[in-house]
């Protein structure tokens, strides 16, 4: 008899024909969906990567200019490591919680993030994560998240790699006659997951450290009292110039802290030849010996030791100087495989496993490109010569802000041109939230006693290219990216509006000792400021009893203030392609430090007085869950600029309200203490008195709050007492004295509080009570002034909401002839009559906030929308659509009445399949991953805060 299956074989075979057939008409059965990408070379992936406008380009190609020659293109069997970047889930809110941990006396001031909360709260969703894995699985290539879910690793041969992208690699040889590779065609990525950015698909400009070596001296270092060669520079000379001196010898030397330091592994100096280097160095310069973990985060299955990258010196003197300028810190040192997507991972993988206070990054790579130069302002692959390597990093290095980790990063040896045909930053000093380190000539008596310092030189120009040949001086200039908020006030040029390098210096120029490959040696370059300045921070983070973290904000409000001359050598001179100046400058920064005063700046926990006042509102204060709060931000006094403006919402987020106003979704039930913070261009800070948000039952209490005195001299004790009716009791009780002070959450209505500085102050009360859901309420604020104060001004006054402009086409790209519906909303500005006028780009008008347009031909037209409110102030809004031809139809197709049939019984064919396939379902194998393990043993980094 015959089986089920071989009854049905004709039928089978009839459906796979008529499958057959489908496919050479270039038509698939209705209905169809491939949650996941085919395998590389299908027709299904050929199509995806025919469809431009269902990708996103992550790398533009590279376009060598010169004398630069296409040797051959890449073998398809060479494998390579591809670093893909995933963006986080809410960028808009991480940042504006990352800028309000850094706010002076804010609501989150040093309210640090663990790695686990980010991942919870803003890192990429899991979603977003298996999507982005299971793509580049699909091309057969392995594909392996970071624990914060930012970074993926991506490894396979060349050519699944150029599929997966959708592009093809080519070799070059450089003018030097060493080869390259890069990708000839842009690389795009399907808009499946966030992609932030993408490194590994070239290696024209392979990332380099800022460490150059210098003969060594005839004579070896002097035994006793510090009295050395003062050009080429000891520990002890270096603690006297710097005033660490007496810090070190007190006691605060770093203990209880943890440097860490990402370099490039290089089996000329392993890491058995770094341990007895450091052990002999600090033999010679009678240092401790520092509890060192050695680290090696990113997997390998080549031989390290094998390996001669040329980064042995810059290994050495990173950890031999960072331990010099902290000798009671601990090391964490991770080691990275390669020169490239190596070196972030491992990054990443210090910060997410919140191993270390501080990281110390002296190398880097220009921001512009070196053969295939950046052209003008851009949001993404900036960077065409290592595929917009900022995008991928820079969220890591946000995330290191947010968890308290300081980081510093070299600004390169190559001056202002960095390296390239023109000018260029150093990334990652030119990141926002990294303390970008720059170079000096330090001059001192061979005691160390500071003598004079100017900025370390290069050139006429500035300008080596490609490369850097006669070390062209301290790396500096304009970041292609935006100022930041705490980069700006006195002291600082006006423009241009981008972020300016680096923010402060050292010694780079002087060469300092180092024990290297047994021997003794010399070294200089900006790799020696960093590591110093790494271990200054961690004396800090001892000092405070905290971590400190991002420092840049807290830097330029001393830049601003009465105590900069204190704690800075302000440098004058120096050239590096821009000229060295007063105040802050692209050749020294801030200036180079005076440690001791330095250290207790930045520890402080009291911040100079000045008259910047932050008031918040919110509508509605209270309602049930989900509960939306419109919240207005007023900021008055200080420089009367104010770069930064910010909601805690207190749940834990926060928004940017740089235009007073913003909005959050609270979503469960609770009394919330949400404050508004600001910044002003002097790097004053202030924070509103909170509010509490009452998310829950739907009602308020009615609260009011009276104080003992509402006009004490300074020392006198006052008492504030609540009253709270409605809900259901007992009550709690959040007092705020309008000094900084708080009492948080106890079940008295009645508290004393002893105003200790004259001032005006405004003192409420928050009360929650003990229902389910809860509810609760806020007093109106009780003016005191104390000392005699003029009357605090407690009240708010928001100025209008700016103009707003939303709404936008329904459709964006399609067939001529294309109708597309356009809608128009208005809100905020001086109100209605609101008028709303079009321009469709084809040389036709309409008007109204609901309009719809026929685009009888094809082509690209710009829509224009003009708004226009009642007092005659206009805002616009522009899109592109895109009207293409009608798909010619192919020639030699069956007649119309046949190509019916045959689909009918295609698809009548198709369901039989379906249905037999149904019955016996074979098991799917995963693609092939390849094992890899790495070469030395890794050891797991301690997770270690102050």
């Amino acid at each position: 008899m015959a089986s089920p299956v071989g009854r049905l074989r004709p039928l089978l075979v009839g459906a796979v024909a008529a499958l057959v057939v489908l496919g050479a008409l270039g038509l698939s059965a209705p209905g169809a969906h491939r949650p996941l990408p085919p395998a590389p070379g299908s027709a299904g992936a050929r199509a995806e990567l025919d469809d431009p406008a269902a990708r996103l380009e992550v790398a533009p190609a590279y376009d060598p200019t010169g004398p630069l020659a296409r040797a051959a293109p890449l073998p398809s069997t060479t494998s390579l490591d591809v670093l893909v970047g995933l963006a986080p889930s809410d960028p808009a809110g991480f940042a504006a919680y990352t800028a309000a941990v850094a706010v002076a006396g804010g609501p989150l001031y040093h309210q640090y993030l663990t790695a686990a909360e980010f991942a919870d709260r803003f890192g990429p969703s899991a979603a977003s994560e298996a999507r982005a894995v299971q793509y580049f699985q699909g091309f057969g290539l392995r594909a392996v998240a970071s624990p914060d879910g930012l970074l993926l690793t991506v490894t396979g041969p060349a050519a699944a790699v150029g599929a997966a992208f959708g592009t093809s690699f080519a070799q070059f040889e450089a003018p030097d006659g060493s080869p390259f590779f890069a990708h000839t065609t842009a690389a795009s990525l399907p808009e499946i997951a966030p992609w932030s950015g993408v490194l590994g698909l070239g290696n024209s400009s392979p990332i380099g450290p800022a460490a150059v070596g210098e003969p060594a001296a005839a004579a070896g270092p002097l035994a006793g009292p510090c009295d050395g060669n003062p050009n080429e520079l000891e520990p002890c000379q270096v603690w006297t110039a710097y005033d660490l001196a007496d810090l070190i010898a007190n006691g605060t030397d770093g203990a209880g802290t943890t440097i860490g330091i990402v370099d490039t592994y290089d089996g000329h100096e392993p890491q058995s030849e770094l341990a007895g280097d450091l052990a002999t160095f600090d033999a010679d310069y009678d240092l401790p010996s520092p509890a060192v973990t050695w680290s090696y985060p990113v997997p390998t299955s080549g031989d390290l030791n094998a390996t001669r990258t040329g980064w042995g010196l810059e290994e050495a003197l990173d950890l031999e100087w960072a331990h010099a300028a902290a000798p009671g810190a601990a090391i964490d040192f991770a080691f990275s495989p390669n020169s490239g997507p190596g070196l972030y991972a491992a990054v990443d993988a210090l910060v997410d496993g919140e191993a270390a206070n501080v990281i110390s990054l002296s190398w880097g790579e220009p921001d512009v490109g070196v053969f295939n130069a950046y052209s003008g302002p851009c949001a993404s692959a900036c960077n065409a010569s290592t595929d917009g390597s900022y995008d991928l990093l820079d969220p890591v290095l946000e995330l290191a802000a947010a968890e308290g980790i300081t980081v510093f990063a070299a600004s390169g040896d190559c001056g202002a041109a960095d390296g390239t045909s023109g000018v260029s930053t150093n990334f990652p000093a030119s990141d926002p939230y990294v303390t970008g380190v720059g170079g000096t000539v330090l001059n001192v008596s061979g005691s160390g006693a500071y003598g004079s310092e100017s900025g370390w030189s290069g050139n006429t120009t500035g300008a080596v290219s490609p490369g850097c040949q006669n070390q062209g001086g301290s790396g500096g200039g304009w970041a292609p990216g935006p100022r930041p908020a705490w980069q700006v006030g006195p002291g600082l040029p006006t423009s241009p509006d981008r972020r300016g390098v680096p923010d402060v210096s050292l010694d780079a120029g002087t060469p300092v000792t180092i024990e290297y490959g047994g021997a003794e040696g010399a070294v200089l370059g900006t790799s020696v400021a960093t590591p110093i300045w790494a271990g200054i921070a961690a004396l800090a983070d001892q000092h405070a009893g905290t971590p400190l973290g991002f420092l840049d904000p807290q830097l330029y409000r001393i830049l601003a203030g009465p105590d900069y001359t204190t704690a800075f050598h302000d440098i004058g001179d120096g050239y590096n392609g821009y000229s060295a100046g007063v105040g802050w400058d692209p050749v020294t920064g801030i200036g180079t430090p005076v440690v001791g005063a330095l250290v207790g700046l930045l520890s402080a926990q009291a911040f100079p007085e000045s008259n910047l006042t932050t008031r918040l509102t919110a509508s509605p204060g209270y309602g049930p869950a989900p509960l939306s709060v419109a919240f207005g931000v007023q900021v008055t006094g200080g420089s009367g600029s104010y770069p930064l403006e910010g909601v805690a919402f207190g749940d834990g987020n926060a928004s940017d309200a740089s235009d007073g106003r913003a909005t959050h979704v609270y979503p469960a039930a609770g009394v919330y203490v949400a404050a508004g913070y600001a910044a002003d261009a002097s790097g004053n800070t202030s924070a509103s008195p909170a509010i509490g948000i009452v998310v829950g039952g739907g009602g308020g209490l009615t609260v009011a709050l009276a104080a003992s005195d509402i006009a004490p001299s300074v020392g006198t004790v006052v008492t504030l007492t609540a009253t709270a009716s409605g809900g259901t009791g007992p009550y709690s009780y959040y007092f705020q004295f309008g000094d900084g002070a708080t009492e948080n959450w106890s079940g008295e209505a009645s508290v004393t509080h002893p105003y200790d500085a004259a001032g005006a102050f405004c003192a409420e009360v928050i009360v929650a009570d003990s229902a389910h859901p809860v509810d609760g309420g806020t007093s109106a604020p009780v003016a005191l002034d104390v000392g005699g104060a003029p009357r605090a001004a407690c009240a708010v006054t928001l100025p209008p909401a700016p103009l707003r402009v939303s709404g936008g086409p329904s459709v964006e790209r399609g067939t001529a002839p294309l109708t597309v519906n356009f809608t128009a909303l208005a809100q905020g500005g001086a109100g209605a009559p609101y008028t709303f006028d079009w321009v469709f780009g084809d040389g036709t008008t309409g008007a109204g906030p609901n309009v719809s347009h026929v685009y009888a031909h094809p082509g690209a037209f710009d829509a224009v929308l003009t708004v226009t409110d009642a007092n005659g102030t206009a805002r616009t809004a522009n899109w592109t659509i895109v009207a293409t031809a009608p798909p010619a139809t192919p020639s030699g197709l069956p007649p119309p009445t046949l190509l019916l049939v045959v689909v009918g019984a295609a698809i009548a064919a198709g369901a039989l399949a379906v249905v037999v396939g149904a019955r016996r379902r074979p098991t799917g194998a995963d693609p092939p991953r390849g094992a890899v393990a790495p070469a030395v043993p890794p050891a797991t980094p301690a997770r270690r805060r102050s």
